[in-house]
């Protein structure tokens, strides 16, 4: 079984929701209540955002993300350089820790 050249990334941020209402109140949760409207315009935001480097972009879930970055690598460099920008991005941006891995599919 021949393997293609497939280069997948999965963006992970496991704690979008608790994070996302931290960056919008500054304060801690002490309701319990996410607003969801809110989370889904930052997720909207970062696939536009990652929509920078692929056109094929995924999101199965508030916080999850792939991203195929398939024949990018002349214009933008390597893939692990990739994903240290968008690494990068979600940190400075958003105040996000995120996760990222590669798979070849």
């Amino acid at each position: 079984m021949k393997r293609s050249n497939k280069k997948i990334v999965f963006i992970y941020i496991p704690n979008i929701f608790l994070e996302s209402e931290m960056l919008r109140n500054d304060i801690k949760l002490d309701s319990g209540q996410i607003d969801f409207d809110y989370i889904r315009s930052i997720s909207n935001n970062i696939i536009e955002y990652l929509k920078n480097y692929s056109i094929d972009v995924e999101s199965n879930y508030f916080g999850q993300y792939h991203i195929d970055l398939t024949g990018t690598r002349k214009l933008m460099g390597r893939e692990i350089e990739t994903c240290g920008k968008i690494i990068s991005y979600l940190k400075n941006a958003y105040g996000f820790n995120s996760k990222i891995g590669r798979a070849h599919v």
